[in-house]
């Protein structure tokens, strides 16, 4: 369905890279360590970031200690802020066949898509960084879980 709000690969790793930057408070972090903690393309994940950075939702700090951090809180970012970052701004289309004046009453879905299209929007506009589910400072390794013995 081509026509409902897509997240592409893009929009996937800037969500994922804002996430681990609110998880690293206080701490520059390099594009080189997001991708391997990703396990993406660096060169790909390079263009996110310069996405991001001229759009001001993160700030990139050149040097030895440099690399990216969170521009503005977490708790001010939405989820539509990034996605048009990375896409533009959102239109949904309304008609799966592409065609520009869709006839409601002969569509087999009805108004299913603009009412999928549009809970996604809503989450979009109002879900915020810091609202997703708590993230985990991804630059610290996790704690083994004990060894049975």
């Amino acid at each position: 369905m081509q026509n409902l709000i897509n997240f592409s690969e893009a929009v996937n790793l800037a969500f994922h890279t804002v996430g681990i930057l609110a998880g690293s408070e206080d701490t520059y972090v390099r594009t080189s360590t997001i991708a391997e903690l990703l396990d993406v393309s660096e060169h790909h994940l390079q263009k996110v970031h310069q996405r991001l950075a001229k759009m001001g939702i993160v700030r990139a700090v050149r040097g030895p200690k440099g690399g990216f951090c969170l521009n503005k809180p977490a708790n001010s970012i939405t989820l539509l802020e990034i996605y048009e970052a990375m896409e533009g701004p959102l239109h949904p289309n309304r008609c799966l066949l592409g065609r520009p004046n869709c006839q409601r009453q002969n569509c087999l879905l009805g108004t299913m898509v603009d009412q999928v299209n549009a809970i996604v929007l809503a989450n979009l506009r109002t879900i915020t960084v810091d609202q997703l589910a708590p993230i985990r400072n991804l630059m610290t390794p996790p704690i083994p879980s004990p060894v049975p013995l």
